[in-house]
């Protein structure tokens, strides 16, 4: 997960560094919060994609649904990292 690859001694951690010094509000859906980072990933790749048959629910939808396979994910990988 490209947030957990941002810890020290890990391959990402000068962007986490670089990114740090933004604002809160900024500096999560960029790559703070592994949760924040799919929802906005998602969301604006839905509506590039889907310009010519928008869907408001599934617009909302996969997002939410990217987000909670993160949380699964990150239970996961935090159990198996234990």
């Amino acid at each position: 997960m490209f947030v957990r690859m941002g810890e020290p001694e890990m391959v990402f951690c000068w962007y986490q560094k670089m990114i740090r010094s933004l604002p809160e509000w900024l500096w999560k859906p960029m790559g703070g919060c592994e949760r924040c980072l799919t929802g906005q990933v998602l969301f604006h790749y839905y509506w590039i994609t889907h310009l010519s048959n928008y869907n408001l629910i599934d617009q909302l939808f996969i997002p939410s649904f990217g987000i909670f396979l993160v949380i699964i994910y990150a239970y996961i990988y935090d159990k198996l990292c234990e």
